[in-house]
């Protein structure tokens, strides 16, 4: 939805909530930046808290664009880098 978010079709009211529904769910979420990944022992290894153990992950990634290339690109985009 953040295209549409930004090109104006939805306000700041249309979005999800991610604590309650992860309370709701009996997940716990953690708001930080994934450095590593120990896939063997089921470990996530973050930047500005200990490690983490999981025993079913999902990670919400997001990119960081390169607009290397692309003519006036860096003019009328701005890039979003979502961190978890």
């Amino acid at each position: 939805m953040l295209p549409g978010f930004m090109a104006g079709h939805y306000d700041y009211d249309v979005h999800i909530a991610l604590g309650p529904l992860a309370c709701c769910a009996g997940a716990r979420l953690y708001h930080d930046e994934i450095v590593g990944l120990d896939l063997a022992n089921k470990q996530i290894h973050c930047r500005y808290r200990p490690d983490v153990a999981y025993d079913v992950l999902s990670l919400n990634t997001g990119s960081a664009p390169s607009f290397g290339g692309v003519p006036g690109a860096e003019a009328f985009e701005e890039p979003i880098l979502l961190r978890v």
